[in-house]
């Protein structure tokens, strides 16, 4: 037994000697290796809101050009606050689209509803009292999907695109689409479409769906990254004709 003992601690203490620092000159101590050293970094409190604008509240501060286009869109924000919690001024980071003024918009909503609530906030010296807030604006529906604003093109853009079927008067026409897009370096595209159905077939309403899609959808990223992203949305489009004077 004495002697099994005896061989049994050598293969472990051959083991160890073996993957030794002394036995491998090509590896680096932990303490010598820059992932051993660097300090990681330590997180900010939690912000909490004592209140928080609503979405009636909102209403009034949605962009006008982008109310009348149906138009959503979003905001990234850094905003400070004062020793009452006041949200006293923002800086815009991003905005998407660009030129709806939604940025200016989500900083003057935040400063007259949003309030940091003291008591369950951490104290902080006023250089560090920031938050990053990022806001959606959107009508009925959702148009934004994974981060990434989607507005679709409307019937009133798809009159370059109808089919022959529907302009001679033939038939309406019912399409379902699953449609791609990718964001990278600060390019947003929709990277093309597929027919899932169209109803009826064999009248060209897919395609017609299809190129209208691919060119006219415009996508926006909500983040402040470029690194690449990609997914996909689905789509169902109706086609009529529509009455005289509907689009003017």
């Amino acid at each position: 037994m004495g002697l099994r003992f005896l061989v049994t601690v050598a293969v472990i203490t051959c083991g160890v000697a073996s993957v030794g620092y002394g036995a491998s000159p090509a590896q680096t101590p932990p303490t010598e290796r820059p992932e051993f050293n660097k300090i990681p970094e330590i997180p900010p409190p939690p912000v909490f809101w004592k209140t928080y604008p609503t979405g009636d509240q909102a209403l009034d501060y949605y962009p006008d050009t982008a109310l009348d286009q149906e138009v959503p869109g979003s905001a990234t924000l850094e905003c400070r606050w004062d020793e009452k919690g006041r949200i006293t001024n923002c800086d815009i980071l991003k905005e998407a689209p660009d030129g709806y003024g939604f940025g200016d918009a989500t900083r003057r909503l935040l400063m007259v509803y949003g309030t940091v609530d003291l008591e369950k906030t951490a104290k902080l010296p006023p250089e560090k009292r920031t938050i990053k807030i990022r806001y959606h604006w959107t009508l009925e529906g959702d148009g934004i999907v994974d981060g990434m604003i989607i507005i679709k093109p409307t019937l009133a853009d798809a009159q370059p695109y109808y089919p022959a079927a529907l302009m001679t008067g033939d038939t309406a026409g019912i399409v379902s689409l699953w449609c791609k897009w990718k964001s990278e370096g600060g390019k947003d595209e929709v990277t093309g479409c597929d027919v899932v159905r169209e109803f009826p077939k064999n009248k060209g309403f897919g395609e017609a769906t299809r190129k209208l899609f691919e060119a006219k959808t415009r996508i926006y990223s909500t983040g402040i990254d470029t690194d690449k992203r990609e997914g996909g949305f689905p789509v169902f489009f109706l086609w009529y004709l529509p009455e005289t004077g509907e689009f003017d």
